[in-house]
């Protein structure tokens, strides 16, 4: 996907000092401003309230020109402003993969070493694989965050652009790390370790563009409980933005969160069952919209509305389950986007993180709406019947 750049327009700064005629001039200014960037494949956003307080004030200066004049203004404004809202912007622990298929795990009491049978350097973290994988399925995504300095902070940008995931509210952090995580799975097993390189990233503060940036999306996507989160979800929600997480709405986000996903090692702690039925009921008290449960090899379970929806997991060739989650998560998102049934959407997040788990690492097969539509059409599931209708 080719790479976008965004930019945030609050007012032409050579407006400021005027009041009504520079109402007027907004309006236009904006709208011709959003076709120049358009030729260079450049985004420009405005924010929800701007645009709201803009279209409410132009009928207030009707008087300043010509009524039709006035009126294509305003809509070109409304018009660029919907073209160009980010689908989801993502919130959330992002780092870089060392991956190392191994023949077997090493044993530091036996003195055992092993071999690596496939080695590979990829970004992950659960919401940026999830936002690369909504960018790879077709959506317009950003994320809003920091990373240092040195040569990991380097390379989650370049991941991140080379899937093309807006990188525009990033910060580079002077004489920070970014965090760094080995991941050695067993080749016979499948059985996973993670070795943590810790990060010294201070935490993000919003001010106006990144709240703009938030209010000009369909929806927020956020992994874990910290303060950051919490200001993020509190934007979205006053801007009447669904909230995803990939985990449990816990402490000030309860009630802020409107679709959850957790799997299931982390649903049995919060709910002190194994049985998946009795442990999505439970979490479904928590009043989300939407909540499931991912089961791994045993497919996934969710409850929405008083239904609950059970999904085997597709049959393939696993490699390697890590970024699975996280690959769900995305597909997910993206399907609530479509406006598709639970149903639908279920399946297609299932068959999505199918296809991640043939290769090694989180992102080198994230496939396409395409390759996905055509895998699960091989399974003849009534729920893709119509699916050439999914590009609409």
């Amino acid at each position: 996907m080719a790479e976008r750049n965004l930019i945030t327009l609050e007012k032409p700064s050579f407006l400021h000092g005027f009041e009504e005629p520079s109402l007027f001039l907004e309006v236009i200014f904006i709208g011709a401003f959003k076709w120049l960037l358009k030729a260079k494949n450049l985004i420009l956003t405005v924010s929800r309230g701007r645009v709201e307080m803009l279209i409410k004030k132009s009928l207030e200066i009707r008087r300043l020109a010509p009524i039709s004049m006035l009126k294509k203004g305003v809509a070109i404004l409304e018009e660029g402003y919907e073209q160009n809202m980010l689908d989801c912007v993502g919130l959330g622990f992002h780092c870089v993969d060392l991956l190392m298929r191994i023949s077997e795990m090493p044993s530091f009491k036996e003195h055992r070493s092993t071999h690596v049978l496939n080695f590979d350097i990829q970004g992950g973290g659960p919401v940026s694989t999830g936002l690369v994988a909504m960018a790879e399925l077709g959506a317009k995504v950003g994320y809003v965050g920091k990373v240092g300095d040195d040569y990991w902070g380097d390379f989650i940008l370049k991941e991140y652009k080379k899937y093309g995931v807006d990188t525009s509210r990033i910060i580079v952090e002077k004489g920070r790390t970014s965090p760094c995580v080995a991941v050695l799975v067993e080749a016979a097993t499948g059985v996973r370790v993670f070795m943590i390189l810790p990060s010294n990233l201070t935490s993000l503060k919003f001010a106006e563009p990144e709240r703009s940036y938030i209010e000009n999306s369909r929806m927020l996507f956020l992994a874990g409980g910290e303060r950051e989160m919490v200001q993020a979800a509190k934007i979205a929600k006053a801007a009447g933005i669904p909230v995803f997480i990939d985990g449990l709405a816990r402490g000030e986000l309860k009630g802020l969160v409107d679709v959850a996903i957790c799997g299931e090692e982390y649903a049995h702690a919060m709910t002190h069952t194994h049985d998946p039925l009795k442990a999505v009921e439970k979490l479904s008290m928590d009043g989300y919209s939407i909540v499931g449960i991912t089961l791994g090899s045993k497919g996934s379970i969710f409850k929405t509305e008083g239904k609950i929806i059970r999904q085997e997991a597709f049959q393939v060739k696993v490699v390697d389950t890590t970024g699975a989650g996280d690959v769900f998560h995305g597909a997910f998102a993206y399907a609530i986007l479509q406006g598709w049934d639970i149903e639908k959407t279920v399946e297609f997040a299932s068959a999505v993180s199918a296809l991640k788990c043939t290769k090694l690492g989180g992102r080198s097969r994230i496939p396409t709406l395409d390759e996905t539509l055509k895998f699960i059409n091989e399974y003849k599931n009534p729920y893709f019947q119509n699916s050439k209708t999914l590009h609409n």
